[in-house]
């Protein structure tokens, strides 16, 4: 970790300006359908294979905003950066499905699970891939009171833990139970070396940037301070340094921007970490149009996993460009993380 980085953090302490929160119009979910041969698994040549991947989703921050921040300008300086990104659609459910599926599956509002508020049968969600290929998986949820929690609870909301509306994953307790835990356990995870091949964090209420918590300072810098704190203990990670991936991305910006023939919910930051010097770095961008589609497809090209709904649309491709050439599956062992 540089000096620049740390001067930047230090910056945090300083901004106490308060800003609006994202009043985003509701829109219905859409769906575009994938092409015909989405389904076909193949070794993704070109691609660098990565152990472990760790995906962060913050909330309701458009690009515009987020790059004028002191945390993610050092991020941004530091690491690989998107310039033309976008959300699927409104509100956070829809974009939090669609990141694990390749589909929002007709969630155009805020619901609980349940009968009238799921998506039923097998085989249509990431952690259903990952564990039919031997890989394991965790959800990590801040603020969760307990594992598989299905209700709101204090500042955990569960329309940002998209894995309890899968009938697969939500119906078998025991199973639940073991993935979609509390946040405490990545601490535990971290330290002991036990970090999955995916893991998926959402922040609480709080630190995810979704509201103002306290008297001072903006939902921006909660969010800030949050990261300032759990960014370093990843990258110290053995596990991470050894074949470790970090994405951080937003559920949803401002307005309707889009791509790759999808509905869309603002241009977003996302920005692509590695403990490996696989990905590029020093503040290189990409102009290439991407979306939650891509980033879902780039993870599944890793492992070689089948596309999941509209990640095998022709006009949805992997994020390709973030990565050195000369990376592929032939690299890393991604069962022992061994080179």
């Amino acid at each position: 970790m540089t000096n620049k980085f740390y001067l930047v953090l230090s910056w945090l302490l300083l901004i106490t300006a308060c800003t609006p929160d994202i009043n985003g119009t509701i829109v219905p979910a859409q769906s575009y359908p994938a092409s015909g041969g989405a389904n076909l698994p193949t070794a993704r040549s070109g691609a660098p294979v990565f152990g472990h991947i760790i995906v962060v989703v913050m909330e309701n921050l458009d690009l515009a905003t987020a790059e004028k921040l002191p945390t993610f300008k050092g991020l941004m300086q530091q690491y690989a950066v998107t310039r033309n990104y976008s959300a699927i659609t409104h509100p956070s459910l829809p974009n939090h499905v669609a990141l694990i599926s390749g589909d929002t599956y007709g969630f155009g509002h805020t619901c609980t699970p349940g009968p009238d508020c799921h998506v039923a049968g097998t085989s249509n969600n990431l952690p259903d891939e990952l564990e039919a290929a031997g890989l394991t998986w965790k959800a990590y949820l801040e603020g969760m009171p307990e594992p598989c929690t299905t209700h709101d609870a204090g500042k955990y909301v569960v329309r940002h833990n998209p894995f309890v509306y899968f009938d697969s994953i939500r119906e078998d307790p025991a199973r639940c139970s073991a993935h979609d835990v509390p946040f405490s356990q990545f601490q535990i995870d971290l330290k002991t070396g036990a970090l999955p091949n995916y893991a998926w964090i959402a922040p609480d209420l709080c630190n995810s940037m979704h509201t103002k918590c306290g008297l001072f300072g903006s939902r921006q810098l909660q969010g800030e301070q949050w990261l300032a704190a759990f960014i370093p203990q990843v990258l110290a990670s053995r596990q991470f340094q050894t074949d470790g991936l970090l994405i951080i991305t937003f559920d949803e910006g401002k307005g309707a921007a889009g791509c790759c023939g999808a509905p869309g919910g603002g241009n977003v930051l996302t920005l692509l970490i590695s403990g490996t010097s696989a990905v590029k770095n020093g503040g290189w961008a990409s102009d290439v149009a991407y979306n939650h589609y891509s980033l879902l497809r780039t993870i599944e090209d890793n492992w070689g996993l089948s596309h999941l709904g509209n990640s095998g649309n022709p006009d949805v491709i992997p994020m390709s460009d973030f990565f050195q050439k000369g990376y592929g599956s032939t690299h890393l062992d991604i069962r022992t993380g061994g080179r």
